[in-house]
């Protein structure tokens, strides 16, 4: 830990420089119009803003990385990056089977593949949870270093009032300007996107956290953006009929109804069955 009046400078650096990087990035995706799908470098670069700033904060102040905390952290380590690996194959199973078993959203494939529907969704998926998901890793670790492996301990550090809720939604404000211009989420309406995506990653922020302090490592939170990008995105949404429609999703996906209640039911559950504690855990507060 370091001392509050220090945190908060670095907070103060961070934010400054997270601003001005997000703007320069975000401006050009905004100034282009297109989905964000197809701008893949300024999309990658956009998620390395947070780690950036980071490091410039780091480097203004003096400060190291080693409570980054990129080592596992033993088998309290593993089991995070394991939980981190299943979580969000459990939600996406969950909120995507009620919405495609009630017929809200139905499942089908856009484009007609050649196997069975089942058995080309099962491929689609063991690739994105298994050998896409390195690549996956390496966006989300952009983001990962800069809100779990900076902005949280800082919070924590500089004693600011519910510091998991506050670093979600930063998170969540993060995002909102490639919402609202419909860029990032389709829906039936930009603002209803912006507005249900909030309680989804501010959930998913909390879980996030659990995952940061319980195990002292970096690792978990990364492989659970990393997994819920490829496997929400790449798998589930793909084969979710109202995803290739104009109107968008309004259940499924990031900011969807039944996506965003699924993953407050699972940050309710850990909140009241394993409740995060504070400090860091003692691997990450050794700088491991």
């Amino acid at each position: 830990m370091i001392r509050p009046s220090s945190a908060r400078r670095s907070l103060r650096t961070f934010f400054v420089a997270l601003v001005v990087g997000t703007a320069l990035v975000q401006g050009a995706l905004l100034s282009g119009g297109r989905s964000v799908d197809r701008n893949p470098v300024l999309v990658f670069t956009l998620m390395w803003i947070p780690a950036l700033a980071s490091f410039v904060a780091r480097a203004v102040h003096g400060e190291g990385i080693r409570d980054v905390s990129f080592r596992l952290g033993g088998r309290r380590g593993l089991a995070s990056t394991a939980f981190a690996w299943g979580l969000p194959l459990l939600v996406c199973a969950v909120a995507y089977g009620v919405a495609w078993g009630s017929e809200l959203e139905p499942f089908g494939a856009p484009h007609g593949p050649s196997d069975p529907l089942v058995v080309a969704f099962g491929k689609v998926l063991f690739s994105m949870a298994t050998y896409v998901l390195p690549l996956g890793c390496l966006s989300a670790a952009g983001e990962e270093i800069g809100w779990r492996g900076f902005m949280l301990t800082r919070l924590i550090d500089a004693r600011v009032p519910k510091p998991v809720l506050v670093s979600g939604l930063v998170w969540a404000v993060w995002h909102e300007p490639l919402l609202l211009s419909g860029q990032l989420v389709r829906g039936p309406s930009p603002w209803l996107v912006a507005a249900m995506f909030v309680p989804c990653v501010v959930a998913c922020a909390y879980v996030s956290a659990w995952l940061r302090l319980r195990s002292g490592s970096v690792w978990p939170p990364i492989v659970l953006h990393a997994m819920w990008n490829d496997v929400a995105d790449g798998a589930f949404d793909a084969f979710t009929r109202a995803s290739s429609e104009p109107q968008g999703q309004l259940w499924t996906g990031s900011a969807g109804i039944i996506v965003a209640l699924t993953w407050a039911a699972v940050a309710t559950v850990m909140w009241r069955r394993w409740p995060l504690s504070l400090p860091l855990a003692p691997a990450a507060a050794a700088g491991a």
